[in-house]
């Protein structure tokens, strides 16, 4: 998933699919102004919140973040 933030705002939020898609926009947008996106974001956000509706796919979980992704973790704990 190029989002992890699409399965933990549809499955666990329970945000609606339009409320998902202008947060990951905003979120995007606030990003692309520190770097610039090398992805359509559109696409990604549509394909990302659809796939996360269909299968019901949940976020990592803080220990599997830890393992895979210490700095992310850390920042997050913050």
């Amino acid at each position: 998933m190029l989002f992890g933030i699409s399965p933990y705002l549809i499955n666990i939020r329970k945000c609606s699919v339009e409320e998902a898609t202008r947060m990951i926009k905003n979120w995007l947008d606030k990003c692309s102004k520190l770097r610039p996106l090398d992805f359509n974001p559109n696409y990604a956000i549509k394909s990302n919140i659809k796939y996360a509706t269909r299968s019901g796919y949940l976020p990592i979980s803080l220990r599997k973040l830890k393992a895979d992704n210490t700095y992310l973790h850390n920042v997050l704990a913050r």
